[in-house]
């Protein structure tokens, strides 16, 4: 297994989905650079509480850093060929504080279900707030 860190923009805000089982999960598409003309984007993947915290906390254009494993999907597409892309299942995200002020809530593992659903309501509530009134 590869592990990868790294940082970006966010190109599109963050998609949230849920699997046939019922777990949550987001993708992300970030774009990052070596400083000069070449950009390099890159999808990401994040499950279940990251993956929600993800979709709560960030939008298009914010910096973000993060870490992960790098994996590839394999499929057949409709004419038969095969394809594969790689990806970053995520273990970590958050916004790069070189170029933005976070808030964090904490949710305690410990805590019941619906503590932690009403501090990712909070989270939803407050990520409204910064979408209608810029900064």
């Amino acid at each position: 297994m590869i592990t990868v860190s790294g940082h970006g923009n966010i190109v599109s805000d963050p998609e949230l989905k849920s699997t046939g089982s019922g777990k949550a999960v987001a993708t992300l598409r970030i774009a990052a650079w070596n400083g000069k003309d070449e950009k390099l984007f890159i999808d990401l993947e994040a499950w279940e509480d990251l993956a929600e915290n993800a979709c709560n906390s960030l939008n298009k254009g914010d910096r973000v850093v993060f870490s992960g494993t790098l994996r590839e999907d394999s499929w057949e597409n409709k004419d038969g060929d095969k394809r594969s892309k790689c990806k970053i299942s995520l273990k970590e995200i958050g916004p790069a504080l070189t170029w933005a002020v976070a808030s964090v809530t904490k949710i305690d593992d410990r805590t019941a279900d619906s503590e932690r659903r009403g501090a990712r309501e909070e989270g939803r509530r407050q990520k409204a707030e910064r979408d209608v009134e810029p900064f």
